[in-house]
């Protein structure tokens, strides 16, 4: 996410979907809104939807947990035991929240998906406003819908995976095989302390 970008009215074109509430007044910041606005659709297009449809489609399945996963994200440890956990709360990382909850993963009771995952929905409907990032969006629809939301420091071991670039330093040994981690995204405060090594060793040479 952008963070230096202010919300306000946007009159900029784009093809993909309604404008996001920012205004680019220079050439540069008119690429970056499109950039922002590319970036965050796939986040939120279809994030409920399809598992609406498979209950509609499967009328005998009960769903208690929903994971919210990402497809740009590493994993160096799993998930613990669903158990473990609070069933009535949303469960969300701790750092990198861009001011709001951080979007790399959550874990949900059923009946808040919803309205934790169909942010493409609220955009359109205006359900919340002032936003410039998902992570805000997120918080602000927590608050609206009175969603009880748990953040956890190093308990879920996962962070933006760019498997597409070298690293910084390849020679360097541990971490995956391919790919690196961005470091505006990355932070050693959100993992266990056995595991920082293991991501330091793959920063990626740039963002």
């Amino acid at each position: 996410p952008n963070n230096n970008i202010q919300p306000q009215h946007s009159t900029t074109p784009n093809d993909n979907a309604r404008q996001r509430p920012i205004t680019p007044d220079t050439a540069n910041e008119v690429s970056v809104f499109v950039d922002v606005v590319r970036a965050a659709l796939p986040h939120a297009i279809i994030r409920a939807a399809k598992l609406v449809r498979y209950e509609r489609e499967h009328p005998d399945l009960a769903i208690d947990t929903v994971l919210e996963l990402r497809g740009d994200a590493y994993w160096a440890a799993d998930i613990p035991p669903l158990h473990t956990f609070d069933a009535e709360m949303v469960h969300v990382k701790k750092c990198l929240n861009w001011k709001g909850y951080n979007d790399k993963f959550a874990m949900m009771p059923r009946k808040y998906m919803v309205a934790w995952m169909d942010l493409l929905g609220h955009y359109y409907q205006d359900t919340v406003v002032s936003y410039w990032n998902s992570e805000i969006m997120s918080k602000m629809l927590a608050a609206k819908f009175g969603i009880p939301v748990s953040q956890h420091a190093t308990t879920f071991v996962t962070t933006d995976y760019n498997w597409w670039l070298a690293p910084e330093n390849a020679s360097k040994a541990g971490g995956p095989d391919h790919g690196c981690f961005p470091k505006n995204y990355y932070s050693d405060t959100c993992m266990p302390h056995g595991m920082k090594a293991h991501f330091n060793a793959k920063l990626c040479a740039i963002n």
